[in-house]
């Protein structure tokens, strides 16, 4: 949790949120998430940057790279580093057919 509730001065943390610009757009424009994101941002707590639909980025020495998904608003992530590599999908499989980067993966 960002929020110190406890202390005072409170002594809270920033996390960084990293959206690629579909999922980005998608939240603008349909659900209140964005509003929420902006206020957690206006307050410090969390830190948006927003990224290419397919951008690279490193998190902790691990590279993540967004995989589009079979919906243009569903990203999975691959995620690899320390000779070990993990797709993470945590959206719906709707028409998704995986690429050959993924299936020939090793």
């Amino acid at each position: 949790m960002n929020k110190d509730w406890i202390n005072y001065p409170p002594k809270n943390k920033t996390t960084d949120i990293i959206l690629t610009e579909k999922i980005a757009e998608t939240f603008s424009s349909s659900l209140e998430i964005k509003s929420h994101l902006d206020f957690l941002e206006s307050i410090n707590l969390i830190n948006v940057k927003i990224i290419g639909n397919s951008e690279t980025f490193e998190v902790n020495g691990y590279r993540v790279s967004p995989v589009q998904l079979g919906e243009d608003y569903l990203y999975a992530y691959d995620i690899s580093g320390f000779v070990k590599r993990a797709l993470a999908v945590v959206d719906e499989l709707k028409d998704w057919i995986p690429s050959k980067e993924i299936t020939d993966a090793t």
